[in-house]
């Protein structure tokens, strides 16, 4: 609920109308995955922070190839 609601608030308008906010997750997740050993290691997060971190990172990437890196 919360980093999908973080996920609507951010998008870009434009994008959102590509993209469903449920696939702007689901590459977060992956990219997540990947990244859990690191969350392991250093546990001075809370993992909450780390996913919304992570769901941020995946939508500035978004933005950057929707409207282009600036």
């Amino acid at each position: 609920g919360k980093l999908s609601r973080i996920v609507q608030f951010r998008l870009d308008p434009k994008i959102a109308a590509r993209v469903e906010p449920d696939d702007v997750l689901q590459e977060a997740w992956l990219a997540a995955l990947k990244r859990i050993p690191q969350f392991l290691e250093d546990d001075s997060m809370p993992m909450l922070v780390w996913l919304r971190l992570i769901v941020g990172q995946t939508i500035v990437d978004l933005h950057r190839h929707h409207l282009g890196a600036r």
